[in-house]
C-alpha cells in the first residue's frame, strides 16, 4: 500500500462544484485511489443541513479532533463525485471510530 495515496475515509481538501461554487472544500474518500482518481462525497459546514439525506460531522463527537474538521460540517448525501487525484490538495485526516462506522452504515444507504 502507497503511504502517499489518499485511502479510504480519509478527508482531503478538493476543489470541486458544490451547487453554484466551486470552492476549495473537504471530502471525504469514498473510493480507494486508483489511475482515474477517487471518488468522494463533499463535505460543507453550510446551515443548509438535511438530516434526512446528509451525514452530521459534530465537533462535540469525541473522534471530531482526528478529522481535521474545524467546526461541524455535514457529508452532502447529493454531492458525491470522482476526482483526479491531481485535484485533491492538503489531507486534513480521517474519520474514525464510532463516527466511522456511523459514516459507512450512512454511505450504504446514501451512495447512488
Amino acid at each position: 500500500m502507497n503511504p502517499l495515496l489518499p485511502q479510504r475515509l480519509d478527508l482531503f481538501l478538493v476543489r470541486a462544484r458544490l451547487g453554484h461554487s466551486i470552492d476549495c472544500r473537504p471530502c471525504i474518500i469514498i473510493e480507494p485511489a486508483h489511475e482515474a482518481g477517487v471518488a468522494v462525497v463533499l463535505v460543507s459546514s453550510s446551515d443548509l443541513y438535511n438530516p434526512a439525506e446528509d451525514f452530521c460531522i459534530d465537533h462535540m463527537r469525541p473522534e471530531f479532533k482526528a478529522t481535521g474538521l474545524k467546526k461541524t460540517s455535514y457529508a452532502v448525501g447529493r454531492a458525491f463525485v470522482a476526482v483526479p487525484l491531481s485535484a485533491l490538495g492538503k489531507r486534513l485526516g480521517q474519520l474514525g471510530g464510532e463516527l466511522a462506522c456511523e459514516f459507512e452504515s450512512w454511505l450504504a444507504q446514501h451512495k447512488p
